[in-house]
Parts: structure tokens; C-alpha cells; sequence
């Protein structure tokens, strides 16, 4: 009988954590869409975006609390792309980034605490 052992190295060079953060990405063409950014590093991140991107392209993302960062999208699953910062992120631009996250989450919790939800801000207007 043989045994097989495989071993997985972990290629990233930089800790990510895994937020959903809603943010906005445009490409060279000029075409802007909203985007989920489900991880972040200070190298680069992992988003899902409803817009054409190929790997290859350089993007700007509109990143909360620090603004807009050119990346290169480095890999694609469907909506789903991976991209590298042109010039990392410092530690301090990354904490930013996640506090605005759990800033957020938390006026989302309150808005569900406090009976809000979409359809009652139409209804008002």
C-alpha cells in the first residue's frame, strides 16, 4: 500500500482577513461597478464584482476611508477576482479599511435592532 502526503504551502506573503465590505472598482475602459471586497491584505485583496475584467488588467479600487488604490487582477473565478496592489497598503491605510468594515457592520446590526430595512426608507420618501 502507498501512502501519499501532501503538503500545502501558503504562497501569500501577507495576512488577509476575510471582511464584505462594499466598495467600487472601474477599469482602463472607464467602466465602474460596486464590488464586495471579501479579503483584504496589505498586498491585495479578493473581491466580487459585476463587471468585465480579464487578468492581466489594471484596476482602481475605491477602497472606504482611504480611497482609490491601482491593483492588477492577478486571478479570476466568474465574478470573482483576486488582484495585487500596485504599491501595498501600510498597516495603518489596512486598519483603516477594517475598522470602516466594523463601523458599518455595526450601524447595520443597529439598523436591524432598531426595525429598519430598505422598504421603510422608501415608503417614507
Amino acid at each position: 500500500m502507498k501512502l501519499v502526503a501532501g503538503l500545502q504551502i501558503e504562497r501569500r506573503a501577507a495576512r488577509r482577513s476575510e471582511l464584505a465590505l462594499d466598495g467600487t472598482v472601474s477599469n482602463e475602459a472607464a467602466q465602474s461597478a460596486s464590488t464586495l471586497i471579501e479579503e483584504l491584505s496589505t498586498t491585495g485583496f479578493l473581491m466580487l464584482a459585476a463587471v468585465r475584467l480579464s487578468v492581466g488588467d489594471v484596476i482602481r479600487v475605491d477602497l472606504p476611508g482611504i480611497g482609490e488604490h491601482e491593483a492588477d487582477v492577478v486571478r479570476q473565478d466568474g465574478v470573482r477576482f483576486g488582484c495585487s496592489f500596485a504599491l501595498p497598503l501600510t498597516a495603518e491605510e489596512r486598519g483603516t479599511v477594517i475598522k470602516h468594515f466594523f463601523e458599518a457592520d455595526d450601524e447595520r446590526q443597529h439598523r436591524m435592532l432598531s426595525g429598519w430595512h430598505p422598504s421603510s426608507e422608501a415608503s417614507a420618501a
